[in-house]
């Protein structure tokens, strides 16, 4: 009968050691004051994002401002060169998301950033009643 409880509590006992360890998970919220509308971009101010790991869960939510809302995201280098009309085509699009959003049903709106590298990023979003643009800066704590 010990035998079985020493079992029961090894297995227990690794099972929760296996969940302590995951990956943490970040939900964050894009506040106004990172929103940019006519500003230029190299007087935006940055929402910076820090994580523990690279593997850790990113999710960031943008205010929708309608019912049909798009999202895309860009690296800020990127963009900017290509902006300045120095890259010939436009640049990668990393992330694009469009959807009709009801926020009446709790349902947020935003992106997966997960797999990003460290780096500055642009969010470049439109809806039926609000455009903006946010600088997303992620980097790792090691």
């Amino acid at each position: 009968m010990k035998a079985v409880f020493y079992i029961l509590g090894t297995l227990i006992l690794s099972i929760c050691t296996e969940s302590d360890s995951r990956d943490s998970q970040i939900h964050s919220i894009v506040d106004k004051h990172f929103y940019s509308f006519n500003t230029p971009i190299d007087s935006a101010k940055p929402y910076t994002i820090s994580r523990g790991e690279d593997s850790d869960s990113i999710f960031v939510e943008f205010q929708s401002g309608g019912t049909q809302t798009e999202l895309i995201l860009h690296k800020l280098a990127e963009y900017e060169t290509w902006k300045a009309g120095l890259l010939p085509e436009h640049p990668e699009i990393l992330t694009h998301k469009q959807e009709t959003v009801n926020e009446d049903a709790g349902v947020p709106f935003g992106i997966n950033l997960t797999n990003l590298p460290d780096g500055r990023y642009i969010a470049i979003w439109t809806s039926c009643g609000f455009s903006a643009f946010t600088i997303i800066k992620l980097n790792t704590n090691n």
